[in-house]
Parts: structure tokens; sequence; C-alpha cells
């Protein structure tokens, strides 16, 4: 294969698509950090992604992971040919004590519409997941510093799966529970039964790693790491919020509220009834489910989910920051129907985009001029950063 700079300037995938990515990782039992890395980059639609593996585990082989998934980022973001990151960064890695080496497995994945550039060197085969099954794909192999360098070129319709992962996953269970790891082909069994098209990147990363759990006996016998790389079609979200009871937006706003493609997602029992009033709709209160000292969701026909606004929203933000902390989260998440988790569900999985309509009571403008308790901007613009750092795309806009 020629070679050429990985991530060249271009756009992301067809108009209505979106790639969407999850990573988790689990440090070696007796490790207090991890011995892999993972790094995403977006541009313009693009993903560049590197995943690492440090030899052994601890200290060491975080910081040949950390150096390696770094410096292969950034220097393929520069342009630097391939080979040449590749021996840049053998010559900073630190030798270990143990072993004597300097070296970390990685896989590098780069974006360009819909196709993508897989490069794997001396890691564990990715797999490429269509409708559940994992498909062959072709690759050109050769030999840098005496390591094998794998390269595919892959072209992705909505729906398919890339999952990259390190050799915690493929050697899952090894004296343990199998012979010789996590056998490939079990694996691709295992996730041709449990994975769906339509199931989310980080949902999918978390079923991996609780299989590997249950392989190592719910004891992580090596640093495990998973990334999944999927491409979606994107969804939006309109997110109506404002004070419970002390604003009811007027028709102007709840008009381009409605006017939104997607989701109509109400938060603030003021905004609920206004919402209610403007589409000549009644007004539910849906039966409590999960945390039941949060208020039970609203239900008005034309809205996805309405939810008052106080305790709910503050422990949706705590939520994100769960999720976002622990991804083996998603796992539950399906099943809970609080309000707070089924605004999660909604702004932080099923969304693509998002966009806020808020309350002027809300204006950190405006804020310090109203009377104490009326207005929440912080919680506004943490719930803007919060799914911002999840890779939504995010617009606010006060009224």
């Amino acid at each position: 294969m020629v070679e050429q700079a990985l991530f060249e300037h271009g756009s992301g995938p067809a108009p209505g698509l979106c790639w969407e990515i999850g990573t988790l990782q689990q440090n070696k039992h007796t490790e207090s950090v991890c011995g892999d890395r993972i790094t995403v980059s977006r541009e313009d639609g693009r993903v560049l992604l590197v995943l690492s593996d440090g030899l052994g585990s601890g200290i060491q082989a975080n910081i040949a992971a950390t150096l390696t998934a770094t410096l292969i980022s950034g220097l393929t973001e520069r342009g630097l040919p391939l080979e040449d990151s590749i021996r840049s960064v053998d010559a900073v890695l630190p030798v270990t004590k143990r072993q004597g080496l300097a070296y970390a497995t990685f896989n590098l994945v780069c974006t360009e519409g819909q196709r993508v550039r897989l490069i794997q060197y001396d890691s564990p085969p990715a797999v490429f997941l269509r409708d559940g099954v994992s498909l062959n794909y072709p690759s050109e192999s050769r030999t840098v510093l005496d390591k094998t360098l794998q390269e595919s070129v892959l072209t992705m319709k909505s729906g398919d799966m890339l999952v990259l992962f390190s050799d915690g996953v493929s050697e899952a269970g090894r004296g343990v529970t199998t012979y010789s790891g996590w056998d490939r082909r079990k694996m691709e069994d295992y996730l041709f039964r449990s994975v769906r098209p339509d199931d989310d990147a980080l949902y999918v990363a978390a079923n991996i790693v609780s299989a590997v759990q249950a392989l190592d006996l719910y004891d992580f016998h090596d640093d495990t790491s998973v990334a999944v790389l999927r491409l979606r079609e994107k969804l939006s979200a309109a997110l109506l919020i404002g004070p419970d009871d002390v604003w009811q937006p007027d028709d102007a706003v709840l008009s381009s509220f409605f006017s939104a493609e997607g989701l109509h997602v109400i938060c603030g029992s003021g905004a609920a009834h206004a919402a209610a009033r403007f589409l000549g709709k009644e007004l539910r209160t849906l039966p409590r489910a999960g945390d039941g000292e949060l208020p039970p969701p609203l239900g008005i026909e034309g809205v996805d989910l309405a939810v008052e606004r106080g305790r709910t929203f503050e422990e949706l933000l705590y939520a994100i920051r769960r999720y976002r902390q622990d991804g083996m989260m998603s796992l539950g998440l399906r099943q809970a129907s609080d309000g707070a988790s089924l605004l999660l569900k909604a702004l932080a999985v099923q969304a693509s985009d998002v966009d806020i309509l808020c309350s002027a009571a809300s204006d950190p403008i405006q804020e310090d001029a109203l009377p104490s308790g009326t207005g929440s901007a912080e919680q506004i613009l943490v719930l803007r950063q919060l799914l911002t750092e999840l890779g939504k795309t995010v617009t606010l806009r006060f009224f």
C-alpha cells in the first residue's frame, strides 16, 4: 500500500450520518493504573483514534502506552509517514527494567468520509461487525522494527461497527476458564448473539468488558481496553428547559421548539403545562418508577419526554458524570425508567445533536439580577459542557 498521509483534510461521513465512539478500560486487578491508553481526536466530522497496549502492566506499561498513543496520534495529524512515526516513538520509549525492552502495540483508526483506514501494529485483530456478523476484511502486511504492521481500508455503512481491543480481551480467561484465551470464533459468536446494529457504541464496549470479567472470574487478569467505532444516523434532540412553575414559554418559543426535527424533550413543569396548552393535549402524570425520591415523568401526546426540573435535573448532571467515568453503567441504563435516567438516555445516548432552548431566567448575563433560586445558568452550562465532552454537537439559546 502506497505510503501517504493518513489524516488528510476532507469531510466527515455522508449527510445524516455521524461517528459514535465508545471506550472502556479496566486495570489489571493488581494495578492502580491501566497499562493501555486510548486517545480520540475529532475534526470536521472525522475521527482519529489510537488504542495502545504497553508491555507488561502498571506504571511503566502506562507510560509506554501513553507515549505511543499520544505521539502516534499527534504525528499522524501532522502528516508524518507511519513508519517514521513508529521509529520516532520507538526512540523515546523508556526501557523496562524487568524485560529490558521499550515496546507498545497499537491500533490506529483514521476516518475519511465513510472510509476507515485501520492500522494494526502487533495487536489483536479488530472485529468488523455488520448486522451483528463479523466480516473478513482485506489487509496488507509489512514488517516494521521486527513487528508486523497490517493496514486495511474499510467502507462502512450505517449500523456498522469496528471493535478494537487490547490483549486483555483476546487473552481473557486463559488458564482460568479457557485454555488459551477467548477464542476468536467464540468471541464473534458472542457478539452475534449479544450485539444489535442499533446498540450504541459504549453499550457494545461495556458488553464486551462484562464478558471478559466473567471469563476472568470477576478479577481482571490483564489490563483490558475496548474501543468501538460505530457509524450511525444522526438524531437531533430539542430540549426545552426552565424553572418549575415559573416559566411558561410563549407560543413563539413553543413553535420554534416543535418545528425542530427529532426528539422533543421538556424539563420544567411550567414549560410542560405551556406545551400541553399549545398542542391542545392533556398533561398526565405517569406512574412513578425507579428512584422514588424523584418526581414521576409527565405525559403529553406529541412530546417524547417531559419531566419536572428541580431534583430531576440535578440528578441528571450527577448521572452524566457517572456515565462518563464508568461506562459499565450503560448496561443497566436500558431498564432504568426514572426521570433522570430517561433524560440521560435521550440526551447522552440517543441524540447526536442537542439544541437547548432555555428560559431567560437561566441566562448567565441576567441571572445576578433575578430573585434567588429562579436561575441556574451554571447548571445549564455544565450540561452543555458534559454533553460536548460526550461528543455531542450542542447549541444553546435563551428566550
